[in-house]
């Protein structure tokens, strides 16, 4: 089980309807990289470097994955330390990297993983209720010096001249800062059920049309209205993997997406 689970992220199915899908998730869907999930897009090769030193000084072989920083490189690093008996240094390395992102990461895989759905529970179940538990002293300290940096995260200022759709975007799909991961899936469920027409495109420009069309069609309420909605599931997701797995703490998460949700709430009353 725990080799299926570290390669879930990066050997593609067999099967061609099924490698399809892997690819839809993986590859397209949820962008399954620690630099994504708790850094600044600038800084995400910084997450890699640091990645790598570790990789190389405990003589782990990280080159025939994408990225040092890329869910199946990390949890290869947790198997290979795990096979090698070093519980601590696993359990280290979970509390500095992979347990601060892992649930953020687990929450669309749930949502919108399709036949990949169901490994959401079983990662959270191996890093946090083997791994981390296996080393708890290990695990809670190194997760106590590397929370979620908030120096130069803070939620956008509506009321400054400079913030502008730009910043609006930027903020929410940063993850770090928004507290969250809204996929392209989300992006166009909203759409649809606000009824506002989006095209093809990366996040940023889908969002950017979302929020550029929701105005022009006076419909920005709808949209923000169904952000709402997301915003509630995640949060609720968010707290009942905190409830089944005790070493996640995912209050800093919870902190952050309940700026965002105050911010959104604001910017769809002031729409009305």
């Amino acid at each position: 089980m725990m080799i299926a689970l570290a390669d879930v992220a990066q050997s593609a199915p067999l099967d061609d309807v099924a490698a399809a899908e892997h690819y839809a998730v993986f590859g397209q869907l949820l962008l399954p990289f620690e630099g994504i999930f708790v850094g600044e897009p600038a800084l995400v090769g910084a997450t890699a470097s640091d990645l790598v030193a570790r990789y190389e000084a405990d003589g782990f072989d990280y080159r025939g994955y994408d990225s040092a920083d890329h869910l199946s490189a990390e949890l290869g690093y947790v198997q290979f330390l795990s096979a090698k008996g070093r519980k601590e240094r696993a359990g280290e390395f979970v509390g500095a990297h992979l347990g601060r992102w892992l649930v953020a990461l687990c929450v669309p895989l749930a949502r919108h993983g399709g036949r990949f759905a169901p490994r959401a529970d079983e990662l959270m179940r191996w890093i946090y209720d083997d791994v981390a538990a296996g080393a708890p002293r290990a695990y809670e300290t190194a997760a106590a010096w590397s929370a979620l940096d908030s120096a130069g995260r803070a939620a956008p200022d509506l009321d400054a001249r400079e913030t502008d759709l730009r910043a609006i975007v930027d903020y929410l799909l940063t993850p770090s800062r928004s507290g969250l991961f809204v996929s392209a899936a989300d992006l166009r469920h909203i759409a649809r059920r606000a009824g506002v027409p989006v095209g093809m495109g990366a996040r940023a420009q889908l969002l950017r049309q979302l929020l550029e069309q929701a105005a022009s069609f006076e419909r920005a309420p709808a949209v923000f209205a169904d952000l709402d909605v997301l915003f509630g599931e995640v949060d609720a997701a968010y707290a009942d993997y905190a409830a089944r797995f005790t070493r996640c703490d995912a209050n800093d998460w919870r902190a952050r997406l309940a700026r965002t949700r105050a911010l959104c709430a604001r910017i769809g009353e002031e729409a009305r």
